[in-house]
């Protein structure tokens, strides 16, 4: 097996771990975890490989890029910079504003202002920035904890 092989391989057996998957025309077909590949990413061909490879094939599932979409916290232009900013995939998106709607009829606040939200792929290293941050796929907000002088990650 050659070294593209090989990466090609491990690739899959990571990505078939998880619960995502994507049809032939983009359309989100995902998995519970049970059907997910249960097997090590190792370079071993084995009965489980197969039978995920089979059934991707057959069902003609591919990597899931592009799966999700991003969009700010804001739902108007007038908002606050610092939510027009406020960056997460769509599915997070919406729960972080379901959130806020319900710690303000509890009588507290969560509009911010946010720290780092959405982090590019290669953010520029700097003390505590992971290369595996949640903000990278847009499923992390950083609150600002004035009276505690600090920032704390909210991950989903």
């Amino acid at each position: 097996m050659d070294d593209e092989t090989q990466r090609a391989l491990i690739r899959f057996k990571r990505h078939a771990r998880r619960t995502y998957r994507v049809s032939r025309n983009g359309e989100p077909q995902d998995v519970p975890p049970s059907d997910c590949f249960f097997g090590e990413c190792d370079l071993m061909l084995n009965e489980a490989t197969g039978f995920q490879l089979k059934t991707w094939v057959e069902r003609g599932w591919r990597l899931p890029l592009g799966r999700f979409h991003f969009e700010p916290l804001a739902k108007e232009r007038t908002a606050p910079f610092h939510m027009r900013w406020a960056i997460l995939r769509e599915d997070i998106t919406a729960r972080w504003r379901d959130l806020m709607m319900e710690v303000r009829a509890r009588g507290g606040t969560l509009e911010g202002p946010y720290g780092d939200t959405f982090r590019p792929l290669g953010f520029p290293k700097k003390d505590g920035v992971s290369a595996l941050s949640f903000h990278i796929s847009g499923r992390a907000i950083d609150l600002n904890q004035n009276l505690g002088h600090t920032k704390s990650s909210v991950i989903f």
